[in-house]
C-alpha cells in the first residue's frame, strides 16, 4: 500500500525496513505513527541515527520508557515536567497516568469511560 501510495503522489523512494530508510534517505525528521507498543524502540534508532522524532500519542507506554526518551531529547518544552511528574508518581507505586487536554470538552470523562480517549496513558 505504501509503495501505491507513492507512486500516486510522487514519493522518490518506499522503505518497510526502519534501518535501510535512515541509512539512505538520512530524514532530517522521522513522525511515528505506529501502535504505541513500538514508539520506544523507532524513537530510539531515528534519534541515534541523528534524525528528530515526532511521536504521536501515546509518547511511550511505560515510565522506564518515557524517562529514556526524555533524556534522548525527544520530549521538549512543557512536556518535561509532565512526563517527570508522571514518572515520580508510577516510582512510588501509581499503575497508570494519563496526560489529557483539559482544553478539549469532557477531556476527562472520554479518557476514563470510553476506549477512544483523548490523552496518553503512561504505566509503571
Amino acid at each position: 500500500m505504501a509503495k501505491q501510495l507513492g507512486e500516486r503522489f510522487g514519493v522518490v523512494a518506499c522503505f518497510s525496513d526502519l534501518p535501510e530508510m535512515l541509512r539512505a534517505a538520512t530524514p532530517d525528521v522521522v513522525h511515528i505513527t505506529t501502535p504505541p507498543q513500538s514508539h520506544f524502540s523507532l524513537a530510539t534508532k531515528c534519534l541515534e541515527s541523528g534524525s528528530h522524532v515526532y511521536l504521536e500519542k501515546p509518547f511511550t507506554v511505560t515510565a522506564d520508557e518515557a524517562e529514556a526518551l526524555m533524556q534522548k531529547g525527544s520530549a521538549t518544552g512543557g512536556m518535561i515536567p509532565k512526563l517527570q511528574n508522571i514518572i515520580e508518581l508510577l516510582r512510588r507505586g501509581v499503575g497508570s497516568a494519563h496526560i489529557i487536554d483539559g482544553t478539549a470538552r469532557n477531556a476527562l470523562l472520554a479518557e476514563v469511560f470510553t476506549d477512544k480517549g483523548t490523552g496518553t496513558m503512561i504505566s509503571a
